[in-house]
Formats: C-alpha cells, sequence, structure tokens
C-alpha cells in the first residue's frame, strides 16, 4: 500500500521539533552560519586576490579566458565544499536532537564523515549530470532558435532552469532526509530509493523547497544592504536550513515506518467463537 505524505502534518511535526529544541537550534545556527560567512569570504577574497596578481604578473592581455574559468571553478569547488561540511554539521545537529543527545562520539565522528562523503558524492554526481544536460539543452535551444521568437526563447530558458533547480533541490532534501537517521545503506542504495521517492512524493518536497527559497529571498531583500548584513543572513538561512533537513528526515521517517500486521479476520473470528 502507497504512503501519503501530508505536507501540513509533516510542517507541523517539524514546527514542534524546532520548538522543542529553539535555543539549541539558534546556537547551532548562529555558530555555523557565522564561521561559514567568514570562511567564505577568506577564501573568496583569497581567490580573487590571486587572480589579479596572475593577471598583473602575466599581463592583462595574456591572461586567457581558460586561465579565469579554472580559477573561478576552483572558487566554485572551495565553495561547494565548504557548504557541504556545514550541511553536515546541521544534519548531524538534527540526527543529536532528534536522539536526545544519545550518539556516542565514536559513531558521531563515523556518521560525520559518512554524511560528508555522501553529500559531495551527491553533488559531484549532480555536476556531471547537470554538464552532460546543459549540452543538450544548448544543442536543443540552437535548433529551436530559427524557429521561435528571441522572448519565447528566453522565456522556455527561465522555465527549464527553475524546473530543473526545484527538481535538484527537491531531490536532495530527500537524500539528506535519508542521511540523517542511522542507516547502513551504501551512497548508491540511498541515491536510487532517493529517486524512487520522488516519483511518488514530489508535491511535498517540492513545497517546502519552494518554502524556503521564498523566505531565503525575503530575507536577503530586508537585510542586504544592512552594514555586515551577511552575518545576519548566515544563521537566519542556517535555521531554516535546520528546519528544512528536519522536514525530509520526518517524511523519511513517515514513509520507512512499518505498518502493523493485521491478523487473518476468519482466525480472530474463530478464537472468539472458542
Amino acid at each position: 500500500m502507497q504512503k501519503k505524505l501530508s505536507f501540513p502534518l509533516l510542517f507541523n511535526q517539524t514546527y514542534q521539533f524546532i520548538c522543542s529544541k529553539l535555543w539549541q537550534v539558534i546556537l547551532i545556527s548562529v555558530i555555523v552560519g557565522i564561521v561559514f560567512t567568514l570562511i567564505s569570504k577568506f577564501f573568496f577574497t583569497y581567490s580573487v586576490v590571486s587572480i589579479l596578481r596572475s593577471q598583473v604578473v602575466m599581463g592583462s592581455m595574456s591572461y586567457s579566458i581558460s586561465a579565469a574559468f579554472s580559477s573561478l571553478l576552483r572558487i566554485l569547488l572551495i565553495l561547494m565544499v565548504i557548504n557541504v561540511i556545514c550541511q553536515t554539521i546541521n544534519i548531524l545537529a538534527v540526527s543529536v536532537l532528534s536522539s536526545n543527545g544519545k550518539l556516542e562520539s565514536n559513531s558521531l565522528i563515523s556518521k560525520a564523515t559518512s554524511t560528508f562523503l555522501k553529500l559531495l558524492g551527491f553533488c559531484l554526481v549532480y555536476l556531471l549530470i547537470m554538464f552532460v544536460v546543459a549540452i543538450f539543452f544548448m544543442l536543443f535551444l540552437l535548433a529551436l532558435s530559427p524557429i521561435l521568437p528571441p522572448k519565447l526563447l528566453t522565456l522556455l530558458v527561465i522555465i527549464s532552469a527553475i524546473a530543473i533547480v526545484l527538481y535538484i533541490q527537491t531531490v536532495y532534501g530527500f537524500f539528506i532526509g535519508s542521511v540523517t537517521g542511522p542507516t547502513s545503506k551504501s551512497f548508491f542504495q540511498i541515491f536510487t530509493e532517493t529517486h524512487r521517492a520522488i516519483k511518488q512524493y514530489c508535491l511535498a518536497g517540492s513545497l517546502i523547497v519552494l518554502g524556503n527559497f521564498f523566505c531565503l529571498l525575503l530575507i536577503n531583500w530586508l537585510l542586504s544592504d544592512i552594514p555586515y548584513g551577511e552575518f545576519l543572513v548566515s544563521p537566519i538561512t542556517n535555521f531554516i536550513g535546520i528546519f528544512v533537513i528536519y522536514f525530509f528526515y520526518q517524511a523519511y521517517i513517515t514513509l520507512n515506518e512499518k505498518e502493523p500486521v493485521l491478523e487473518n479476520t476468519d482466525t480472530t473470528n474463530n478464537q472468539l467463537i472458542i
């Protein structure tokens, strides 16, 4: 029997969990958010300075596009790894808080390593997938460019980009939910089960992803002009991220709950007669 994921029920369960662990979640969000901001700013500034130094040494004309692209790619990869580390910390926080601190230090280190590698593997696999998809999508657009007007083509690109990002973020959410709880499954087992689950339960996951996206837009719009606003945006973003992680973790628990075994009705009736 196919189970159903109720978005209001999952949201309410997540809300109650966050309220019950509010101060712990706030503390984790502030620490991780500020550290993430400082490290990101340091690496970004260091990378930009390195690029400018290379350009000055080599000469502005000789500094090729390929060198600039490789430098940009290096920055993005470093930021991706930093983001994965922060996600791993958030997942560990949810695991510890949901188990009331019952995880031992050895199992915590083991889970941290396993979670980090699985998240990094997911990101690398989808980077490869997106690279292939981007090539075919560009060829598709080139084929349509003589037929469709430019405005319609632009609209098609925007809609496709939104749909792809929404799909990837939803898949990523279900994947995070799967690795948050205790599991002995391999990366490929979780990866396969995640894509199987999203075929049936895409709606609930997409709603929380959209809600997360609009919250982040609103926060950045309200706080972007404030001096050192990133030190406010990052902890709030991290707080919302923990909320989303527990939402998908609760979805994972719901989908993996074992249904009670019902006894045969005839046997039960016979026992009553006896």
